[in-house]
């Protein structure tokens, strides 16, 4: 399934598109070391190997979870002698790289240095957090975007008639265009979560007599579970989001403000870390503008201590808006009991680079475009 041409491969146009430098790079073999920081699922793997055939260079994959650096230095003896008896040059693939510490990291230095080995380091990290600055000065950083809607959707085409080989009575698996776009959604820009969720949907569908042509929208929400959504309580997903709350609110965007602190509390934020920020954006962003707009943060930040989850959401929510555009109104109760839905759902909305203060630098010099959705919580 894997694309063998980077006419082929899907998304990263920002990268490899015409006249961009990483595509121009593969296509005359003259790849350096570097880093493919991105989402999972959005083809750091598959491009290092087109790297590794366009170059016409040995490539050895290496994991950071499952090995270490004992594996390194047999990896390395080897690109050695293969570099000297054979004149061919070795690109060693290490995925998760940011699961090696700095003691392990710098077991890269030398041999990147005099170019026994070009390095090409998978990390859904951010770099310039977990990878050490000596490595990071040796490798170029290129920043992958999740794959969009049509190119899922691609993904999914692809791997239809090879999931369905036999299947049914034609020996193909075919499916109606919402059970299509039930699977794109359900992805969120993950080309692996897409084949893993066609695999699965091809194989329930196998067990069942007669063999449903085509597969209907029904039958594939009923095999995928409901997506959570991408959070994590203290990496680079928590602080991005929070900053998006703030800049949600200090734009006066209710919606945007809404979504963020619903899709805190659906991935398990503790719901006194967002009252305590609730407070220090009335007083440091609402200030005097509104008022009462203080007190209804501290009231809404005790709650957590006595009541029931449910509680604190609404109390949450309803803070939120009160810091985005005053007092609530009873016309909003809607906005209240939808966010959270919206962020279970797993809603694949992201941020832009003004978002991610911690980040921006980095970003912006990779050429990240600054814009993003949800319109004033993204800028």
């Amino acid at each position: 399934m894997r694309p063998t041409t980077l006419e082929e491969f899907l998304g990263q146009e920002h990268l490899l598109g015409p006249g961009k430098a990483l595509g121009e790079l593969i296509r005359r073999g003259d790849v350096g070391s570097c880093i493919f920081w991105g989402p999972p699922g959005s083809g750091k793997t598959t491009l290092a190997r087109l790297v590794a055939n366009y170059t016409d260079r040995h490539f050895e994959p290496f994991s950071a979870v499952t090995e270490g650096v004992g594996r390194v230095r047999e990896i390395i003896k080897e690109a050695e002698e293969r570099l000297k008896y054979e004149g061919r040059g070795t690109i060693l693939f290490c995925d998760e790289i940011h699961r090696f510490n700095r003691a392990q990291q710098d077991a890269f230095l030398p041999w990147v240095e005099n170019g026994i080995i070009t390095l090409i380091g998978a990390t859904t990290e951010n770099p310039s957090f977990e990878l050490t600055a000596p490595l990071l000065s040796r490798c170029r950083v290129f920043v992958f975007e999740p794959l969009n809607d049509e190119h899922i959707r691609m993904v999914i085409e692809r791997a239809l008639p090879e999931a369905g080989k036999g299947k049914g009575e034609t020996g193909k698996v075919t499916l109606v265009p919402d059970a299509i776009a039930a699977l794109v959604a359900y992805a969120q820009g993950d080309a692996r979560r897409a084949l893993n969720a066609v695999e699965a949907v091809v194989q329930h569908a196998a067990t069942l007599s007669p063999f449903p042509i085509p597969v209907s929208r029904d039958l594939v929400v009923s095999v995928l579970e409901r997506p959570l959504p991408a959070y994590d309580k203290s990496g680079e997903q928590h602080f991005n989001v929070i900053s998006a709350l703030h800049k949600a609110v200090r734009g006066s965007d209710v919606e945007g403000s809404l979504y963020w602190l619903a899709r805190m509390l659906a991935g398990g934020e503790d719901p006194l870390y967002i009252a305590r920020r609730l407070v220090r954006i009335a007083a440091e962003d609402v200030g005097p503008g509104i008022a009462g707009g203080r007190v209804g943060a501290r009231r809404g930040r005790g709650v957590p201590r006595y009541r029931a989850q449910i509680e604190p959401r609404l109390r949450g929510l309803r803070a939120g808006d009160g810091r985005g555009r005053g007092p609530p109104r009873a016309s909003r109760a809607a906005s209240h009991s939808q966010c959270p839905d919206q962020a279970d759902g797993g809603s694949g909305i992201r941020w832009g680079v003004q978002v991610r203060a911690r980040v921006r630098a980095r970003l912006r010099a990779a050429g990240v475009p600054a814009g993003g959705a949800a319109g004033s919580a993204l800028v």
